[in-house]
């Protein structure tokens, strides 16, 4: 067992008077060198804090900028603090997790800590936990370096004529950031038409993915891949996939983080068989609740995957399958909505989509209406009012004719939503005339539901 060094009294002193998270910086580092250090590949060391021992730990001897992983097994209620021997300071001290307080012997609890640490000596101290009288815990670490590009120059400002790092299609890259470094650029050829997918995992803010066309004297041209990324850390890395449809010819990678970020990420470009889009996307049914759109079939896909959207950014409803045509029941009558469509290959096991379609606009068919009361109020009058409708509604279309086949119209008149009634005059007095109503939305253009019943009436 590695041994833990006792403190002495004066220490002691000093550990009463920390707040939550001062320790004093002269401590620290005249203190270093009474910690045993401890190897970074995982090996569990144990240690002891008893009425004699009131503090202990080991040190970590970090060789260059990484990711230090601490894995702590508390057998009583212990306060672990971890600090910095150079730069003087405490990096973490956790008094206040309730966690760990629940530790005992028959009931241990082990927690991970995380951090991106410098090169340099780090301290992890244990103590007992206010009046407790301490008791066993184990620590181990592992130290994962951030890597480094074969070509560190690659922060080019989106101005400049670039200087980026080339990367072969199938070869892993590992790429690093550190403060005041905003930007890596990478550049890749494709001889032919080519979809390009990858899996970045990174460990650290990482803000967006472009992947731009590299024009001749080196400047960007159009953006093919413009990809926002949420925040990660090395306690928290993420996975961002990305997949792309280019033409043959040059291209610049490039990642950007935030300003100050330091840490890692990996990626390994692949090239994959482009997934052509589908063409003919359409909306063929529209009724009151239930939209259907139809699409061309493709060879050399396995299916296809088919959205619809309230009318919002959300896309709500996906279908999934190899039909190609599907329909969205449940909508609401004269509901705006909205429909995109892709295919997919089935590859090892995981779907490979294309590009999404343009997407189309279309409105579920508006309710139908139906008359409140049809009067003719007065000499040459006809007063129609109906109830409201269901659904979304933009307005109400009225027409009134000569004729009961509507070839001889009178009047054709538009009203919106809030109006439930319409009065005409100038009407031939003892002439009887027939009136529709029917509904209708708008929605880029207008959409209409179906005409109630024609009613005829007489003119006073």
């Amino acid at each position: 067992m590695k041994k833990c060094i006792s403190l002495l009294l004066v220490l002691s002193i000093l550990f009463g008077a920390m707040s939550c998270l001062g320790v004093s910086s002269a401590a620290i580092n005249s203190n270093a060198k009474l910690f045993d250090p401890i190897a970074l590949d995982g090996t569990v060391y144990p240690g002891t804090i008893d009425q004699t021992t009131k503090t202990c730990g080991y040190r970590t001897d970090i060789p260059e900028e990484g990711y230090l992983s601490i894995t702590m097994t508390y057998y009583a209620p212990l306060h672990l603090t971890f600090e910095d021997v150079w730069a003087e300071e405490v990096i973490d001290s956790y008094y206040a997790s309730k966690q760990w307080e629940q530790a005992t012997a028959e009931n241990p609890v082990s927690v991970q800590y995380g951090y991106s640490v410098e090169p340099g000596a780090q301290l992890i101290r244990v103590t007992s936990y206010y009046a407790q009288p301490g008791g066993n815990f184990e620590v181990s670490a592992v130290f994962t370096p951030y890597g480094s590009n074969e070509i560190e120059d690659n922060n080019i400002d989106e101005s400049s004529k670039a200087k980026a790092c080339p990367v072969q299609i199938g070869e892993k890259r590992i790429g690093t950031f550190a403060p005041g470094d905003v930007f890596d650029y990478y550049e890749f050829t494709l001889s032919k038409d080519t979809r390009i997918a990858a899996d970045f995992i990174y460990y650290l803010p990482l803000t967006t993915l472009r992947i731009m066309k590299k024009n001749t004297g080196g400047s960007q041209g159009k953006v093919y891949l413009n990809k926002t990324l949420t925040s990660a850390s090395f306690e928290q890395p993420r996975t961002q996939s990305i997949g792309v449809d280019l033409p043959k010819g040059s291209y610049y990678l490039q990642v950007a983080a935030d300003n100050g970020a330091r840490g890692m990420y990996t990626f390994t470009l692949q090239a994959k068989k482009i997934i052509p889009v589908p063409t003919g996307f359409k909306v063929i049914t529209r009724q009151t609740n239930r939209q259907t759109v139809s699409w061309n079939a493709l060879k050399g896909v396995d299916g296809y995957q088919v959205q619809c959207s309230d009318g919002n950014i959300t896309w709500k409803y996906t279908k999934t399958g190899t039909k190609t045509a599907a329909s969205f029941t449940g909508l609401t009558p004269g509901g705006k909505y909205k429909f995109r469509l892709r295919s997919y290959v089935i590859e090892n096991g995981k779907k490979q989509f294309s590009d999404w379609t343009k997407t189309l606009s279309s409105c579920a068919k508006p309710a139908p209406v139906t008359f409140k009361a049809l009067t003719s109020p007065k000499k040459g009058q006809v007063k129609a009012a109906w109830n409201k409708a269901t659904g979304v509604v933009s307005g109400y279309q009225i027409q009134i004719a000569k004729d009961k086949n509507f070839k001889q119209i009178v009047i054709n008149k538009k009203v919106n939503e809030k109006t439930f009634s319409y009065l005409t005059k100038n009407l031939a007095s003892g002439k009887k005339y027939y009136v529709r109503l029917r509904t209708y939305t708008y929605f880029n253009s207008y959409y209409y539901g179906v005409w109630s019943a024609a009613k005829a009436i007489k003119v006073k």
